[in-house]
């Protein structure tokens, strides 16, 4: 397999509080890794320091090969779409105008190409196409999160940040999400990196599991090396009560 996303040495304070030690991970291209942990672990720092919304204090991300800090900030995050937890929508624009926000951005689009690329990602994201001029307040959560995912797809990126992305969600929804997630990764082969908290959604999503613990990561596996061969005591507590 070919990496696209290396962390080398990769350490974040905030005053004397230490978020990430000294972090190594490879994550490849096409991969579907969740990172999972209790709150506070660094999980969230981790994710948010590939599109460089935290910068690290000492080592290097690299994405295919090169450092991000030397990559033009603004190209970088297009190129990487971003998922979260209630999808924060602008709320004064419509469904329409939220997916269409960043290839908006570029000078060169075609507005009729844009519709129907608008359109398409509905599609994929299974939001019936008559809510294409609704406003975020008139939408479900779960069709609000489909909004938000269309958007971070929309500028057809490499690499796919989700944090948190159903947790707000009603767990029917929630596991709908899920399914359709897995069905859109079969298509689209993104990489993915998924932070949750939630071991079982670790499992179900997670070509590999990324298990945290005070800003390390502990192990690094499929959920078959997690749940049978787990790194040490605490990845052995931290299973024991998922639904094999």
């Amino acid at each position: 397999m070919e990496p696209i996303i290396e962390f080398k040495n990769i350490t974040k304070s905030y005053g004397d509080n230490v978020v990430v030690k000294d972090l190594n991970l490879t994550i490849d291209k096409g991969a579907f890794i969740t990172i999972i942990g209790s709150s506070g672990c660094g999980k969230t720092t981790t994710l948010k320091m590939i599109n460089r919304l935290i910068t690290p204090d000492s080592g290097e991300i690299l994405i295919d090969g090169e450092n991000i800090e030397n990559r033009d900030v603004i190209k970088l995050r297009r190129n990487i779409g971003y998922s979260i937890q209630g999808n924060v929508l602008f709320p004064h624009l419509t469904v329409r105008d939220n997916i269409a926000y960043v290839p908006e951005l570029s000078e060169k689009i075609d507005k009729k190409e844009l519709d129907n690329d608008v359109r398409e990602l509905m599609k994929i994201v299974n939001l019936d196409e008559k809510y294409i001029d609704y406003f975020p307040h008139e939408l479900s959560g779960g069709q609000a999160q489909r909004v938000g995912l269309a958007r971070a797809l929309a500028n057809n990126p490499e690499v796919l940040l989700m944090d948190e992305a159903f947790s707000a969600l009603d767990p029917l929804i929630r596991v709908q999400m899920q399914d359709e997630l897995l069905a859109l990764q079969q298509k689209m082969k993104k990489t993915i990196v998924f932070i949750t908290h939630d071991l079982n959604e670790a499992i179900k999503l997670g070509d590999r599991i990324a298990i945290m613990r005070d800003g390390e990561i502990v192990q690094v596996g499929t959920s078959e090396e997690i749940l049978t061969e787990p790194a040490n005591d605490y990845v052995k507590d931290f299973v024991e009560s998922v639904d094999r």
